[in-house]
Order: structure tokens, then C-alpha cells, then sequence
């Protein structure tokens, strides 16, 4: 069962998709179905998850939001700080009475996801990285997610999609995924890209916390992934205790989108591992 719900949080209304195994509809209580939060990369929304809902909403309980000024939910202020996006996870959590859950954030979400898992480690039972980095933006990468912020406020995200769906998807990704990803792009609202650039281009370093993480962690990375390389989800996995790496063949940074099948593959064998 599928039921498209509302919370409040930071004085915003906030949108997010809750699927499972039993008539969440109806309000019955999805105990004995392991929570699966699934979090968003950028510029997307809850829609970029719809292959994993698909492949995953008959074992477990996935909640799926809209992070602040993307999808249904509204938008925050000028810039919105990876904190704020947890802080809201959180509170989704809160809302929807899940005490912990595996958390999966690809991308931005994963920025998100380490943010949580620093302010609120205990509602962790399982984490999950994917085409992300726990490392700060470097000066001059903080200095183009600011110019680019500029950008698509002057022209849209018909301006900014071209460039950024050329360094985000793989050169072996059928044309066929890319006309479907690139409508996800252009569905994003230019003030929510704008301020979650800026918020990406202040996050902190907390490739400090890696070590700290006691939770089962799995990453996830394409193989063709240019905005991330490879080598850094390496790194990662290497420095979470425990954690395993999954490299993702033919797929570039939005792996669950252009390599479905073997996304979903490697995250139910982490879920199987877990019960």
C-alpha cells in the first residue's frame, strides 16, 4: 500500500511517500517491516526513488520525503543547510512513529544522511551511502555551487540541466534513461536548487565521523561516476568499521536510476544481511 502524506517541521509543510507491506492507509502498524528511508540527491525528488519503492515496498516500510523545496514539499529559505534537511528527516521519523531505520542517501542524501547520523546516531539501524562523499567541498567547488546557484535563478533549470546531466550520468547509460532523468531534473524549482547549493557549499567535513559509525554501512558507487570517483567511496568504506563497497558497472552518479536492477540487487543483500 502507497499513501502520499504531509508533516510540519521548521514551520514548513513537507511532503513524503510511505509504502510497505500492510494498509498504511488504514493505520496499521508496520512493526515487523524493517524501515527503509530513502533520501534524495540533487536536484531531485521522492520520484528519483521510484525504482527501489517498486523493488522494495513488499519487505520493508520505505519512507521516501520530499527534502524542503523539492517535490510537493515547500521550500525553505535562501540556503538550506544539510542540518536542516536532517533536522526534517528527523522529524519525519518522529511523525511517522519509526524509532530507527535504514537510512539510504544517494548523493545529496547521503550528505544528509551523515548529518542525521551526527546530530541523531540512535534512530540509525542500518546506513547506506551511495555516489556520496563525507569530505567538505573544496574552496573552489564551494565557489561553483555558488556560481552555479546564480545561474539557475537568472535562467532556469533549462539552463542548468544540460550541464550538470553531462558530468552526472555514465557514458555506457541507455539514451533511453535520459530523457526519463532529465525530466526529474527540470521538474526542480529554481530557488530549491539555489539554496541547496549554497547549503551544500557550506556543509562540514565529517569524514571524522566515519569512524564513529557502529552501524551496519554499505557504499555504493558507479564505476563511471565523474563527479565522485570512485576512489573516494573507497576511501570511505575504508574508514567505516565494518562497512562494505559495492562498485556499480556501467553506471555513472545516479546509479539507481541507470542501473536499477543492480542497485536493488546489492541493497537487498545488505538488507538481508541486517535481518
Amino acid at each position: 500500500m502507497t499513501v502520499q502524506g504531509t508533516y510540519s517541521n521548521r514551520g514548513l509543510r513537507l511532503s513524503y511517500l510511505e509504502a510497505g507491506p500492510t494498509d498504511l492507509a488504514a493505520g496499521a502498524a508496520a512493526g515487523s517491516a524493517p524501515a527503509l528511508l530513502l533520501l534524495h540527491g540533487f536536484p531531485f525528488s521522492a520520484a528519483m526513488w521510484e525504482p527501489q519503492v517498486a523493488a522494495f515496498s513488499a519487505r520493508c516500510r520505505c519512507l521516501v520525503p520530499d527534502l524542503s523545496g523539492f517535490g510537493e514539499s515547500e521550500p525553505t529559505a535562501e540556503v538550506v543547510r544539510m542540518e536542516d534537511f536532517a533536522d526534517d528527516t528527523r522529524a519525519l521519523l518522529d511523525h511517522t512513529g519509526v524509532e530507527r531505520a535504514v537510512v539510504c542517501g544517494l548523493s545529496m542524501g547521503g550528505y544528509v544522511a551523515l548529518a542525521l547520523a551526527a546530530a541523531a546516531p540512535e534512530r540509525l539501524s542500518g546506513l547506506v551511502l551511495a555516489s556520496s562523499r563525507a569530505a567538505a567541498d573544496t574552496p573552489a567547488a564551494a565557489e561553483g555551487r555558488l556560481a552555479s546557484a546564480r545561474t539557475v535563478l537568472q535562467e532556469g533549470t533549462g539552463g542548468f540541466a544540460p550541464g550538470f546531466l553531462s558530468k552526472a550520468i555514465g557514458a555506457s547509460t541507455a539514451a533511453g534513461q535520459h530523457s526519463r532523468i532529465e525530466a526529474l531534473v527540470l521538474a526542480a524549482q529554481p530557488g530549491a536548487v539555489a539554496a541547496a547549493q549554497r547549503g551544500m557549499a557550506e556543509r562540514p567535513d565529517r569524514r571524522g565521523l566515519l569512524g564513529e559509525i557502529r552501524v551496519p554501512a554499505l557504499i555504493l558507487a558507479g564505476e563511471e561516476d565523474t563527479l565522485i570517483p570512485p576512489e573516494e567511496s573507497r576511501q570511505m568504506a575504508a574508514a567505516i568499521p565494518g562497512s562494505s563497497l559495492v562498485m556499480i558497472p556501467g553506471a555513472g552518479h545516479l546509479a539507481n536510476l541507470e542501473q536499477p536492477e543492480a542497485f536493488n540487487q546489492a541493497l537487498a543483500r545488505f538488507l538481508d544481511a541486517l535481518t
